[in-house]
């Protein structure tokens, strides 16, 4: 008898990035930015975007580095995270550049912002992806997982509406279809979630990107192995926005 996989599926919104530059530049053509060029683009991200909040952190932003190797090999893309502590600040803590254009990936405030990224095609329609896991909260810890295409005329970023509560999640990529999610630690990430230790290491299950309804949809495909117990503890809730 053949057994099924459940899947969670999680709605997904697209939100179109404007571009002044052609998005598609080929690695081998861009030069690859300083942390100290990096930081002058974001300030004039957030002068453009936040004009009113000069006391922003990221308008004088100390960033670091995390670019994997293959994001900048394959889609002549770098990510940058804020140098330091986020958990107390409410604005975005880390941002993709692409053809010197910046994109924010997510916030860190009560959390560790920007925990783990990979780069993958999970559709398999050649085009990549970067997907990524982001966590915040004060007083209640929450992980979001987030999707950037990478290869489109115009830059997508799917970004989950519901999050997973109270735990921090990792991942691993084996190849361009096959990216897993691990409960906590993550290796980018700050600071540890108040989780139960019990899923400290355990398998969640692999990403998924499909269409549902029309529109690109994030899922994660169980872990088979998991007890229905240790499913429960993952609560997804709406994000409130």
């Amino acid at each position: 008898m053949q057994s099924h996989v459940p899947f969670v599926f999680i709605p997904v919104t697209i939100v179109g990035f404007l571009l002044l530059g052609a998005f598609r530049a080929e690695a081998q053509n861009t030069q690859r930015l300083s942390v100290s060029k990096a930081e002058q683009l974001v300030a004039g991200w957030v002068q453009a975007h936040k004009p009113h909040d000069g006391s922003a952190w990221h308008s004088r932003p100390r960033l670091k580095e995390l670019t994997p190797p293959d994001l900048w090999d394959r889609a002549g893309a770098q990510v940058f995270k804020q140098a330091g502590d986020t958990s107390s600040i409410e604005e975005v803590d880390a941002y993709l550049i692409k053809g010197k254009k910046v994109y924010p990936l997510g916030t860190g405030f009560g959390g560790s912002g920007l925990e783990s990224l990979a780069v993958c095609d999970l559709d398999r329609d050649s085009r990549l992806e970067l997907v990524y896991t982001y966590s915040w909260g004060s007083g209640i810890h929450r992980t979001h997982l987030g999707v950037v295409r990478l290869d489109t005329p115009a830059p997508l970023q799917i970004d989950t509406e519901l999050v997973i509560m109270n735990t921090s999640l990792t991942l691993e990529r084996q190849n361009d279809q096959t990216v897993n999610v691990y409960f906590y630690p993550s290796p980018v990430g700050g600071k540890a979630a108040p989780m139960d230790q019990t899923l400290r290491n355990l398998l969640l299950g692999r990403l998924v990107l499909a269409k549902k309804g029309g529109q690109d949809t994030l899922a994660i495909q169980y872990n088979p192995s998991l007890t229905q117990e240790q499913r429960s503890r993952v609560q997804f809730v709406k994000r409130q926005r």
